[in-house]
């Protein structure tokens, strides 16, 4: 079996996401709460290895591979009714979801399938002329009431691609969603200060808001705390920097949005590198792991008293 690259477990569901160097992203799941667990989808497979995940809600997810562009992936329909079918449990839907996705033999992306574009999806080529890439492997929507079976999983159970993020120089190799779904946070390999920023991307728009510095080397795990308002990473340079969240207020003193500002590091937390960080459950502590065979528990900065608010 291939090493798994990351893993994700899905918000409010007994639904995880996982995706490892075989290229290929899977969702399993379980039946009912205490019921045998089994693979219920391939949302992506990929022609790169696979690196990292996030999940930003229980429909949608955010992959990186060894490559510059995170991906964006939205569950189709007949994912959603098959999920419903066999836990009992209810997903969200999107204002317009795909029936599921298909894949040009040549690309890279899940080209969504619609109801009104089925029938052209599933056609073989009718004109020789036509470029390979161009060329969709069939769709059969099916929602079914058992977990699938390898067949289905290897053709049918894809995620439509919806949103490109481009802006990292090198390959992506680590990503974080906060627990409220806003802001997604990726790190890419990286061998100089520039390179080793943190880019927050909006979930609304999908557009990069502001990026962090902080690291010299390549960062290897982002995690928010429960409450959002830490972010923590950890580095090849063997350094922890922990972010923290804070309301903007501008020139007339009117507070905006909210934004992550450096507020503490400790520069050589570990004799080797940082592989993993994570928060305890009350968001008390913070964990570091490293490759010195070494874990070590940190106290949570406390946070400083919220502004008075404004006079009316």
């Amino acid at each position: 079996a291939a090493a798994a690259a990351a893993a994700a477990v899905v918000p409010t569901l007994a639904d995880s996401l996982s995706t490892a160097i075989t290229n290929t992203t899977t969702t399993t799941s379980s039946i009912a709460a205490t019921g045998p667990w089994f693979e219920l989808a391939r949302p992506q497979v990929h022609g790169y290895n696979m690196q990292c995940l996030a999940s930003v809600d229980p429909t949608l997810f955010v992959s990186g591979a060894d490559e510059k562009v995170l991906r964006v992936f939205e569950a189709p329909t007949t994912f959603l009714d098959t999920f419903t079918n066999i836990t009992g449990a209810t997903l969200p839907v999107s204002a317009r979801p795909a029936l599921g996705a298909s894949v040009p033999a040549l690309g890279l992306s899940n080209k969504a399938v619609f109801p009104e574009t089925l029938a052209t999806s599933v056609i073989a080529r009718a004109d020789t002329n036509d470029r390979l890439e161009n060329t969709v492997l069939p769709f059969a929507p099916a929602v079914l009431a058992t977990p699938p079976l390898e067949e289905h999983l290897l053709q049918n159970t894809l995620w439509p691609e919806t949103k490109k993020l481009y802006g990292h120089g090198y390959e992506l190799l680590c990503v974080a969603a906060n627990h409220a779904g806003t802001l997604v946070v990726s790190a890419c390999h990286a061998t100089k200060p520039e390179h080793a920023a943190i880019r927050v991307w909006a979930t609304a728009t999908w557009t990069e808001l502001y990026e962090l510095p902080g690291h010299t080397l390549s960062i290897t795990q982002m995690e928010f705390s429960h409450d959002d308002a830490f972010l923590l990473s950890g580095s090849r340079d063997r350094s922890f920097q922990l972010y923290r969240r804070v309301t903007e207020t501008d020139a007339a003193g009117v507070q905006g949005g909210l934004r992550y500002v450096p507020c503490c590091s400790v520069a050589k937390a570990h004799e080797r590198i940082i592989w993993s960080v994570s928060w305890t459950l009350d968001d008390s502590l913070f964990l570091t792991a490293s490759r010195d065979k070494s874990v070590k528990v940190w106290p949570a900065p406390a946070l400083p008293p919220a502004p008075a608010p404004a006079a009316a």
